[in-house]
């Protein structure tokens, strides 16, 4: 059975959207790479993951929705 539970100071900020350093930490990811290969390969849907780009050439950043995806793991 798996736990999700999260602990993080409170943001001034209303967003769910966790960079992924913070989202690996509160999930017990052991590092913010483990957590983007579970994300690619689709451990995490896809409705709990933003992915933006900036300029051309530029590498993807991702952000996830961790009170989301711990509840949708809740109500499951």
């Amino acid at each position: 059975m798996l736990q999700a539970r999260l602990e993080l100071k409170p943001t001034l900020s209303s967003s769910p959207w966790l960079p992924l350093s913070e989202a690996a930490r509160a999930q017990h990811f052991p590092s913010a790479r483990a957590l983007r290969v579970a994300i690619d390969r689709g451990r995490i849907p896809p409705q709990f993951v933003s992915a933006t780009t900036g300029d051309p050439g530029r590498r993807r950043t991702l952000h996830e929705d961790v009170e989301g995806f711990a509840s949708h793991l809740r109500n499951k």
